[in-house]
């Protein structure tokens, strides 16, 4: 089954919102942060790959709210901008996953290198972290997901100083995959494994 999102209000960047299909639906919330090429004004882009494109093509069903931020062109996803978001986005008193695709997944990589966690589970696809880990890691649930043959930097060196720092951190490779692993990246068992835990199930 397809699910078709609507516009959210009162956000503070334009955003898609998922709701939940399920009969038994789950009280926590997801916020996707899109990747290089789905900034600008038209917002139906934050459709077009991952997540997202899963949930309006019916490959996946979430049993939780998910909401599709979008930036304006040019922009990234800073350490504010990905707070704010994740501010607005939690209303209730639920799990808050933030999950995001290349430049998404790098705003989160850093924005967790600077502060320490954000939330119950932070998922980073594809993303980069070109900061040091400076922050205390204590209560960290992390999965960077990245392809096995991805040209770009790898995540190791983040991996293993937030473990340091008292944190949960995996690097999962989608063997195979390159760096355009937006949503392959959904079927990893390990992410099905974390997100289970919160009691949300994308795959039936």
């Amino acid at each position: 089954m397809s699910q078709a999102p609507i516009l959210l209000e009162k956000f503070s960047l334009p955003a898609l919102k998922f709701e939940p299909v399920r009969a038994t639906s789950s009280d926590a919330t997801m916020v996707w942060l899109h990747g290089v090429g789905e900034r600008g004004t038209d917002i139906s882009l934050v459709a077009k790959y991952g997540l997202p494109a899963a949930l309006v093509a019916g490959r996946i069903q979430a049993p939780c709210a998910v909401i599709c931020p979008q930036l304006p062109l040019g922009e990234e996803w800073g350490c504010e901008r990905v707070l704010q978001c994740l501010e607005d986005a939690h209303a209730g008193s639920g799990p808050l996953v933030v999950m995001g695709y290349s430049l998404g997944g790098t705003g989160i990589l850093e924005s967790v290198a600077k502060t320490g966690p954000l939330c119950s589970l932070h998922v980073a696809i594809a993303g980069q972290c070109r900061v040091p880990v400076g922050a205390a890691q204590d209560g960290l649930r992390f999965l960077a997901i990245q392809g096995e043959f991805d040209v770009q930097p790898g995540v190791a060196d983040f991996v293993i100083e937030t473990r340091k720092r008292g944190g949960f951190a995996e690097d999962v490779i989608v063997k195979g995959g390159n760096h355009y692993i937006s949503e392959s990246a959904l079927w990893q068992p390990e992410l099905a494994a974390a997100l289970s835990s919160l009691g949300v199930n994308l795959h039936g």
